[in-house]
């Protein structure tokens, strides 16, 4: 019937025959199912996510370093300082180290990734204790610095302005009294400026014209401009010539050893807060970068 033709049963083809190697297979010689490739796609969205929430922790971190650094000289306290240098330089290092991740899961190179985990997990420790030490100091301002800081408004503040030292106290001082709209250390502390150098190189008649408190002390208005500078300054049947009396709306009333305290709080909330809120957010490239290595080293070619 077919001649001298012999019957031929087509070949079957082997499972996959007829599938095309990815471009990720033909580059690096890996079969990369399903599985693996949604791992891929997820550790490269993660280090985008990720470098996102660095830059915001760098920015914030720098952001309070120049704008806040006086509270540093007033209360006699650097951990706040430490922590933003810690957690700036720990995110500057994990920016560097994302585009390692993304490089070892685009180019499906398993050494890249292990690497990439081991180092992230020392960098989510860094962040966390930048911002454990950053929480631990909202109550490490203790009342023992009080005396320091009143030692600073007596003796150093307002006089000897030819030292480096005493400007940068002067400044501060007068920096915070503004920002945190304060005076003095303690509530209603103003007759300890009578105490100080500052005061005793005034020039005035006492009850007239001297002035008690420093200008920034005084309160200004909604538009960024004194109430009344006369009366904050030389008012004298009541503060700041006395602690009681006629009540000065002119004067700021709150210590600011109380104010610092509370602004020392809001600022390494926000610290303790993205520090450790980005080192549990690295517990997942931790997780992923290993499990997709390890899927690549079985399915690579012998």
């Amino acid at each position: 019937m077919y001649g001298n033709d012999t019957y031929r049963s087509p070949k079957r083809r082997p499972i996959g025959m007829f599938e095309e190697p990815s471009i990720d297979t033909a580059r690096s010689g890996v079969i990369i199912d399903g599985c693996s490739q949604c791992l891929k796609y997820l550790l490269v969205l993660f280090n985008i996510i990720f470098l996102l929430a660095v830059l915001v922790m760098i920015g914030v971190s720098i952001y309070i370093l120049i704008t806040q650094s006086f509270l540093v000289e007033v209360l006699k306290n650097n951990y706040m300082l430490i922590s933003c240098w810690l957690l700036i330089l720990s995110g500057l290092i994990t920016i560097a180290l994302s585009f390692v991740g993304c490089f070892g899961a685009v180019k499906n190179h398993g050494c890249s990734l292990f690497a990439y985990a081991g180092v992230l997990f020392v960098m989510a420790l860094s962040m966390a204790v930048g911002g454990v030490l950053a929480l631990a100091m909202r109550d490490q301002i203790e009342e023992w610095k009080i005396a320091e800081m009143e030692n600073d408004l007596k003796n150093i503040y307002g006089v000897n302005l030819d030292n480096k030292h005493n400007q940068i106290v002067t400044k501060s001082w007068d920096k915070a009294q503004e920002e945190m709209f304060c005076c003095g250390v303690r509530d209603q502390s103003w007759v300890m400026y009578r105490q100080s150098l500052w005061y005793a190189e005034q020039e005035g008649i006492e009850t007239i014209d001297k002035p008690y408190v420093p200008l920034s002390c005084c309160k200004i208005d909604m538009y960024g401009q004194y109430i009344d500078v006369t009366k904050c300054q030389t008012f004298y049947e009541g503060p700041p010539a006395t602690v009681s009396g006629q009540y000065n709306e002119a004067l700021n009333y709150r210590g600011c050893y109380t104010a610092g305290r509370d602004w020392v709080r809001y600022y390494t909330g926000w610290l303790g807060g993205l520090g450790i809120g980005i080192a549990c957010i690295l517990l997942f490239g931790i997780a992923f970068s290993p499990w997709l290595a390890f899927r690549l080293k079985r399915r690579r070619h012998v």
